[in-house]
């Protein structure tokens, strides 16, 4: 892989960029977003003011905008730069795996993304005051966080970590490449 283009060098590096944004920048979602709920519940923490709550809310649901643009570009980019290097894809094991890891955890992705979507327009058409008011935003939002969702955002997130790690330590590189 020392021998790549400039354009492929340049589509690699909006990859590195996108991916860096889209999994700290969900990390840090998850970190607002847990922290409304008092420990392995989902009853919101008593002392919080419902200003405070909504403001959380509301900072967590345009986070999503982000996130969401970030993992699309990378989503994209990467497909588009799996094409190109798929002729060397046997000698890089690593880079293989890497796309393997994130191309399975993507349709979690974007299954939430679809509810980020469905907050960022709540967000958008509701005064962020009364967020909590709603019973079809605070419905949406609740779902973010079921059990259910929760454990596949936490087995993508595990996959996606995998394939960034697998990126840095490259392992199973066919000795003859390097």
């Amino acid at each position: 892989m020392n021998t790549v283009s400039i354009g492929v060098k340049f589509l690699v590096s909006i990859v590195v960029v996108c991916a860096v944004l889209w999994f700290g920048g969900s990390v840090v979602r998850m970190a607002i977003g847990y922290d409304l709920f008092l420990p392995g519940t989902l009853n919101l923490k008593s002392f919080l003011t419902p200003s405070e709550v909504n403001y959380s809310i509301r900072v967590f649901s345009l986070a999503g905008f982000y996130t969401a643009v970030c993992y699309a570009i990378t989503w994209v980019s990467s497909a588009v730069l799996m094409i190109i290097l798929r002729k060397k894809l046997k000698a890089n094991g690593w880079l293989f795996m890497a796309f393997i890891l994130f191309f399975i955890a993507s349709p979690i992705e974007i299954y939430q993304i679809f509810f980020d979507i469905k907050l960022i327009q709540f967000t958008q058409n509701l005064d962020f005051r009364s967020l909590l008011e709603n019973k079809q935003f605070y419905e949406v939002f609740m779902q973010k966080f079921t059990p259910k969702l929760s454990g596949m955002g936490f087995v993508s997130m595990l996959a996606n970590g995998i394939a960034l790690l697998y990126c840095v330590w490259q392992p199973l590189k066919n000795k003859e490449d390097q």
